[in-house]
């Protein structure tokens, strides 16, 4: 619309101009070489304007063939560039497709047309990696480092091979170096965060999930549970080297941020009965268990005082009831003791309380050992195994990427990945022991279960290599 405004204009004005100048009476002399030639003012001024539209258009023929052959040249590389980038995509697609073969001689065309092009890298790794020849990905790998736009790809693919290796000592380096290049990149700090964690620099990766946050790699209760756990990890160092002075604040922190993390309670109270401050620990144990129940924390609770009187001891145990009064671990953990004490009635009424409230595996061995000890015959004692068998599972340490069950939490999962231990409840086909010891997960004493557990003492060194 614009544009043909602006033509009517110029049209206009042109057309007004013709007519003024058609109206101007005069004439124009042009003497040149003996000839005089005499014309009116208004054809003279067409001759001088088709002068300047000759000279225009000369002008721009010669600039057109002065710039002639760099316009050949440059359709010329264009044609290259876009046969080269079809190359290029084509073998990227069949390398996702797995057409090792035809990845590679799409990628010696791109090659050829597209020279040294940081893409082609990529399409030579991933035909390489296709083919299982890692030495030829490394070797693109590094040619990557050398370009600005692909260093850190190449960087995350020596990151991974590293890691595949095992080589975590590599590793190490290549994640740092990946992290001061690029420190707000989210699978930077994950990869950094978990190499650390491997390497058990505990202070480090604490110190590193503040920056996690911020760049929202993972949620935030995943990633306050970290801290937990790292605050725990460093308190188990130091405790470890008999420094309990230094020990302590970092258990008290774990319990802080995240009271339903039971071993943090547990060694929280076992640090703070060794220096003498038995109501901190106390404490500890009290706040987790009014948040989630363990068998670890009932343990614990009971290990804070030696050498108590009966009479002490119910009273304080009774806490954990004013704390928890629902739930079926709290009456586990008083039958428990009330049968240590010898006290059957109290047993009884604390396991039929238990399974009534939950009516968990544990809660019927429970029953089963109190008519044991009131003298039950065999056959009520096996009614109640065979309830057991079918009762609903206790919860227990699982691994949150294999699902399978384990006897001890662990800071490393089957997998090898940091805090991937988690308390709940298997599903049933997972239960390794139905009939389990008092005071343990059910599946505590099975072979499988000690097989598992087997399964992280030895996969965790390799986790935590380098």
């Amino acid at each position: 619309m614009i544009r043909l405004i602006v033509f009517l204009v110029l049209a206009t004005a042109l057309a007004v101009g013709a007519v003024w100048l058609a109206d101007q009476p005069g004439s124009t002399t042009v003497e040149w070489q003996g000839q005089v030639v005499e014309v009116s003012t208004s054809v003279a001024f067409l001759v001088l304007g088709g002068i300047v539209i000759v000279a225009i258009l000369i002008f721009e023929l010669l600039r057109w063939l002065r710039v002639l052959p760099q316009r050949i040249a440059e359709s010329s590389r264009h044609k290259k560039e876009v046969k080269g980038y079809k190359s290029l995509v084509g073998g990227l697609v069949a390398a996702a497709a797995g057409d090792s073969k035809k990845a590679k001689a799409l990628k010696i065309q791109a090659d050829q047309l597209l020279g040294s092009n940081p893409s082609n890298l990529l399409l030579g790794v991933q035909a390489a990696q296709l083919d299982g020849d890692d030495e030829v990905a490394e070797v693109a790998y590094r040619r990557m480092l050398k370009s600005p736009q692909t260093s850190l790809l190449g960087l995350r693919g020596l990151l991974s091979q590293a890691v595949k290796l095992g080589d975590y000592e590599e590793a190490a380096k290549l994640a740092k170096e990946a992290y001061e290049k690029s420190p707000g990149t989210a699978w930077v700090l994950d990869t950094y965060f978990d190499i650390l964690a491997r390497q058990r620099n505990w202070p480090k990766a604490l110190k590193l999930i503040d920056e996690m946050a911020r760049a929202h790699t993972q949620s935030e209760g995943d990633l306050t549970h970290k801290r937990a756990v790292l605050n725990h990890m460093i308190a188990a160092g130091y405790h470890e080297k008999g420094d309990d002075a230094k020990a302590l604040p970092f258990a008290k922190k774990a319990v802080k941020l995240c009271p339903d993390f039971a071993p943090a309670a547990v060694q929280g109270a076992v640090i703070a009965a060794k220096a003498g401050r038995i109501r901190v620990g106390k404490r500890m144990v009290e706040d987790a268990w009014s948040v989630e129940p363990h068998p670890d924390l009932a343990e614990a609770f009971g290990n804070l005082i030696k050498n108590e009187n009966p009479q002490d001891r119910k009273k304080r145990w009774r806490r954990l009831l004013d704390l928890r009064p629902n739930h079926v671990e709290t009456y586990i953990a008083l039958g428990d003791v009330a049968l240590a004490d010898g006290d059957k009635v109290e047993a009884r009424k604390y396991a039929e309380a238990a399974v009534e409230k939950g009516g968990t595996v544990r809660a019927y061995q429970l029953l089963a050992r109190v008519e044991r000890e009131t003298g039950a015959g065999d056959e009520t004692i096996a009614k109640l195994r065979e309830k057991a068998t079918d009762a609903k599972l206790d919860p227990a340490w699982v691994c949150q990427d294999t699902g399978e069950t384990v006897a001890r939490w662990q800071p490393f999962g089957l997998s090898g990945r940091f805090d991937a231990i988690g308390w709940v409840t298997p599903p049933k086909v997972s239960q390794l022991l139905r009939l389990a010891a008092p005071n343990q997960p059910p599946a505590a004493n099975d072979e499988a279960s000690k097989a598992t557990a087997s399964m992280v003492e030895s996969s965790a060194p390799k986790a935590q290599a380098g």
